[in-house]
């Protein structure tokens, strides 16, 4: 089919060819009406003449069509022109995982990310009722971030209704890869997949696939009848946990696997969290030589530490554009209150007493230090007696929240939990203190996973383990756990603005611009979902975009004093960055009015006096940034940074 080159097909105008298998060739080719370069597979001629399989391939490329994930390689299109059917998805000047594997063990961090992502678009697809039938790492393909999407759905299943491939009674798929049951030519679920991932699992961790022979049939036989050689009698390194993982998604009968990719992908996940604390904890003695995870690593050095981007965006440096944002993204403002006798984090911003109104509660020695506002401290508890209940203790948890007092708030939860052990709200509320309080992420995912195993349709348990996830850098967990989120409850904003987040994490802008964007349809009130969708903007380098959504978040909320300091910071740092600094200073001054003990504002302030050649005022004000303490644990970096402002003063 070379002779395509140079020719249009329907719409596409055909350039090169990319690629060639026995069912299809694959082109470069480009769609004027859309300016972009697309992927074309081109069907085999041999495959078009037969009606059963153009019948399945219509069916079958409608539903592939349908699916929208991160780590699923989209479907723009599909048609016949010239006798010839074909498929249109997105073109990625990329390798395979094929070609990165390269008959080598990866490093467990990299495999972690990759089998995560591509689990994860698996897990989506089988919740849509679609299954692949043919997962290997061939149709695993990466960009130049590392991040993986899966390709070539359905088109096993097209390939079925062919019936000179289906008389030898052998399922259609690539043996090296194939489970037993498709191996026998039995009918599959979703659990076929799971195997052929654990395959895939066993080959990145190894270097080698489980089972090879001189002919595939072979290797087919060896996969229904042969016992796995065991992971570790090749890689002796490896933790029993890890093995654990691999045994179980390659066992022979599917009751005995992962049920689904998402259960894989999470016991993959503590698997290597595991082992790599355990690494921490042990002497580096006759470590294994690994090839370093480059792109996890570019990420840490991006992410040292979150409120580090949105200084350089204050100072108007040419790192504006980091990464690092995703941190913020991810964090939408919140409070704790009381409903219905349960503990409720709310991540929408709410009208909240000002902290005029709240200094009336708190003694004139203390500082508020976790919100703008304060309260008067609880009172002590000793040994809980009987006569406390459920609702008190998260009566006295939300006073402790209000005073960033976490652990005594963890404890009266944990209290709370003691009494009513089934209440899924309770562990959602104790994984949020846990990562916002203290940063003690595996806890928090912990308690959000229980959480889910209680109330698996509770659509608040997924939104807090995605965000957890989020801080944890899992980017591809937190987009699943948004997935199930958006599907438990489509018309709810949160489920969107957090996948923008992890989207955002992965580098993925303009998708996570999309996620905004359906959040704002859903709510156009919301001023942090503005907020947000700026932030990403600014990334993008598009300043302009980025203050019109700080303004209208602005307009939206102008004096709440939980939230309305962040979109005067935000966009004080665009308009620095464009120059104009007599504007950010004025922003700066509009937030310290709202929260006038806040450093961050003080740190504003300097940083815009600088850029105004202000030496005396901005360390003045450098100097009263450093004096006092954050107004919450997110902003805790600013007085590091504000005391490097001064070093740098110093004669």
């Amino acid at each position: 089919m070379n002779n395509l080159i140079g020719q249009h097909l329907g719409p596409y105008r055909i350039l090169e060819q990319i690629g060639v298998g026995g069912m299809a060739t694959v082109y470069k080719a480009y769609q004027p009406a859309m300016e972009r370069y697309v992927a074309v597979k081109v069907i085999a001629p041999h495959f078009a003449q037969d009606e059963t399989f153009l019948r399945r391939f219509r069916r079958e490329a409608r539903a592939v069509a349908q699916l929208e994930h991160a780590h699923i390689l989209p479907v723009h299109d599909y048609g016949e022109a010239e006798g010839r059917p074909y498929l249109v998805m997105r073109y990625l000047e990329a390798g395979t995982l094929k070609d990165r594997m390269a008959q080598r063990p990866l490093p467990l961090t990299e495999v972690n990310r990759i089998i995560g992502q591509v689990g994860s678009g698996l897990d989506y697809a089988h919740r849509m009722g679609v299954i692949h039938r043919d997962v290997k790492p061939s149709n695993v393909l990466l960009d130049a971030e590392g991040d993986a999407f899966l390709t070539d759905f359905g088109l096993a299943k097209m390939l079925e209704a062919s019936v000179q491939l289906t008389e030898t009674g052998v399922g259609i798929g690539t043996p090296a890869y194939m489970s037993p049951e498709q191996g026998r030519g039995e009918r599959v679920d979703s659990r076929t997949d799971v195997y052929s991932l654990g395959v895939i699992l066993y080959e990145m961790v190894t270097g080698r696939p489980p089972y090879e022979a001189e002919t595939p049939l072979a290797v087919v036989f060896k996969h229904i009848q042969e016992p796995l050689p065991l992971p570790r009698s090749v890689r002796p390194d490896l933790s029993e946990e890890m093995e654990r993982v691999i045994l179980k998604a390659l066992a022979k009968d599917p009751d005995d696997r992962f049920q689904t990719a998402g259960e894989m992908v999470r016991a993959l996940d503590g698997a290597v969290r595991a082992a790599e604390a355990a690494a921490r904890t042990e002497p580096a003695v006759a470590e294994v030589a690994v090839e370093p995870d480059e792109r996890a690593a570019a990420r840490l050095r991006r992410a040292l530490p979150a409120g580090w981007a949105r200084a350089a965006m204050w100072a108007g440096l040419g790192l504006v554009i980091l990464l690092a944002l995703f941190l913020i993204l991810s964090r939408v403002p919140i409070r704790v209150q009381i409903s219905g006798g349960q503990l409720e984090v709310v991540r929408i911003v709410e009208r909240t007493a000002t902290p005029t109104e709240a200094a009336a509660a708190t003694t004139p020695t203390s500082r508020p230090t976790a919100t703008p506002t304060a309260t008067a401290e609880p009172a002590a508890v000793s040994t809980p007696g009987p006569t406390i209940s459920a609702q008190e203790h998260t009566d006295r948890a939300e006073e402790y929240v209000a005073r960033a007092h976490w652990d005594e708030a963890i404890a009266e939860i944990a209290r709370a939990i003691e009494q009513d052990p089934t209440n899924p709200r309770y562990y959602i509320t104790r994984a949020f203190l846990y990562d916002a309080g203290k940063g003690m992420m595996e806890e928090a995912i912990a308690d959000a996973t229980k959480a889910i195993e209680l109330a698996p349709t509770l659509y608040d348990a997924w939104i807090e383990r995605c965000v957890v996830y989020m801080h944890m850098e899992k980017c591809a967990l937190a987009v699943a756990d948004c997935n199930e989120a958006i599907r438990l409850d489509p018309d709810r904003l949160e489920g969107y603005a957090e996948r923008g987040g992890a989207l955002s994490c992965q580098g993925r802008l303009d998708a996570a611009i999309a996620d905004f964007d359906r959040a704002i349809g859903i709510d156009p009130t919301s001023a942090w979902a503005f907020w947000n969708r700026g932030m990403i903007y600014e990334q993008k380098g598009d300043l302009d975009a980025a203050i019109a959504d700080y303004s209208q978040a602005i307009v939206l909320e102008p004096d709440d004093p939980w939230a309305s300091p962040d979109w005067y910071y935000s966009r004080a740092g665009a308009y620095r960055a464009l120059g104009r600094h007599e504007q950010a200073l004025a922003d700066c001054d509009a937030a310290l009015a709202l929260v006038p003990d806040d450093p961050r504002g003080f740190y504003c302030r300097g940083l815009s006096e600088v850029a105004m050649r202000r030496i005396g005022e901005a360390r003045a004000d450098f100097e009263q940034a450093v004096s006092l303490t954050p107004v919450s644990a997110w902003s805790a970096w600013v007085t590091d940074a504000a005391q490097a402002e001064l070093d740098k003063m110093a004669p």
